[in-house]
């Protein structure tokens, strides 16, 4: 539905849409709604009295309106990922229309966003990364190893606090880095910060080390660094590029890996980056604990609002949206909402007859007694199999 439906019929809304009652696009709101509801329907087989905000819940196909608004904030944050050079990235912060338009589909209440670069000669990425299973990873990252040893961690608080930390051993006593972000950043760029950082670490210390292994709990912070594309964290890979070809001129023969491993199974070195990450973001003025900063900012400035957490915020909001707009559509004594509005997955692995008697029984629009008296197929909602006067999907069930 989504990949062959609706990419067709909403091609290009991204720059035609202006909202549901401006003149230009009145009327399409309601032209993909029946489109939208003709598609929940034949995914979830339920009948054509079934309330919408019910078969939007369960089909997990989100409104209309929600889908194009949503839409244009995806076209924002594209366009805000593209490089600085690229004059196509300052259509969102002009005064022309499309520019107005995606602005306040964004929110546009900060005063800075990530900016991304497209370098000609980058530096290379002369590091191993390595992902493996995870009962393997676990006992990699519990091994004796030579050299620098170190542990990176980022964290995200409920407040929308980031920070994070890195932690090595130095004999029988751990060191270490804590570093707040600020509010405007995400634990991927925690996550991140976090690699970049324990990299330039050790590239300055006096004496190189001939071995260094960094482990690290986010794979897509490790994916990140495997690349120096335009789009969120690219700042933090580009750094750890730098101090990487630091280290390499400094020590050529040495050996650089950067490892993933599972979160929270007892590894010391994790659970110390663990906890110093969470006191990072959590208390900024803690003793130890350092303020955000970036290169050519003052001491104390916000960091720049991370791309990743622009697409945090049009993650959430769609969802949030497309919740409100559902149940204001069901009625509580026949449906209770689901805590996610996404597809039961063993119902999906079912046979089609199976799952669509599931969904129409769950909206309460199924053959009972009483559907069928107020559909007046039945004169009457008694139930057929015994005397009860109203056959009920409770009373079946």
């Amino acid at each position: 539905m989504l990949a062959c439906v609706q990419s067709v019929a909403m091609f290009g809304a991204e720059l035609w849409w202006k909202g549901g009652n401006i003149r230009g696009t009145t009327g399409r709101t309601e032209e993909f709604e029946l489109l939208i509801n003709w598609e929940t329907r034949a995914t979830t087989g339920a009948f054509r009295t079934t309330n919408l905000g019910a078969l939007s819940m369960e089909s997990g196909l989100r409104p209309a309106a929600n889908q194009l608004e949503n839409r244009q904030r995806r076209f924002g944050l594209r366009l805000l990922s593209l490089p600085q050079a690229a004059t196509a990235r300052e259509v969102v912060v002009t005064g022309t229309a499309i520019g107005k338009r995606l602005s306040t589909a964004l929110d546009c209440t900060w005063i800075e966003t990530e900016r991304t670069v497209l370098l000609e000669e980058p530096e290379p990425f002369d590091a191993e990364l390595i992902q493996e299973e995870r009962e393997e990873a676990q006992r990699e990252a519990e091994k004796e190893r030579p050299g620098l040893v170190m542990f990176t961690d980022g964290s995200w608080l409920e407040n929308e606090a980031a920070g994070y930390a890195a932690a090595w051993k130095n004999g029988q006593t751990w060191e270490g880095i804590k570093s707040h972000m600020g509010f405007n950043q995400e634990a991927y760029d925690a996550e991140c910060a976090a690699l970049a950082r324990a990299l330039k670490t050790a590239a300055e210390i006096a004496l190189t080390p001939t071995h260094i292994t960094i482990f690290m709990d986010a794979q897509a912070a490790i994916r990140r660094m495997s690349t120096d594309e335009p789009g969120p964290g690219q700042k933090h890979a580009l750094e750890a590029r730098q101090h990487i070809a630091a280290l390499r001129r400094a020590a050529p023969d040495i050996t650089i890996k950067i490892r993933w491993y599972a979160a929270h199974e007892g590894v010391e070195g994790n659970e110390k980056a663990d906890e110093w990450a969470k006191l990072a973001a959590d208390e900024p003025d803690t003793h130890g604990v350092e303020g955000w900063t970036c290169s050519e900012r003052p001491e104390e400035t916000p960091l720049p609002r991370s791309l990743a957490n622009i697409r945090w915020e049009i993650s959430e909001k769609k969802w949030v949206e497309a919740r409100q707009w559902a149940g204001g559509r069901t009625s509580k004594k026949k449906y209770k909402m689901p805590k996610s509005q996404k597809p039961d997955g063993t119902v999906a692995g079912s046979t089609k007859r199976l799952a669509l008697r599931f969904y129409q029984l769950k909206t309460g629009h199924c053959r009972t007694g009483e559907y069928l008296h107020w559909t007046k197929s039945r004169p009457t909602p008694q139930c057929w199999w015994c005397r009860c006067l109203k056959q009920r999907r409770d009373h079946l069930l």
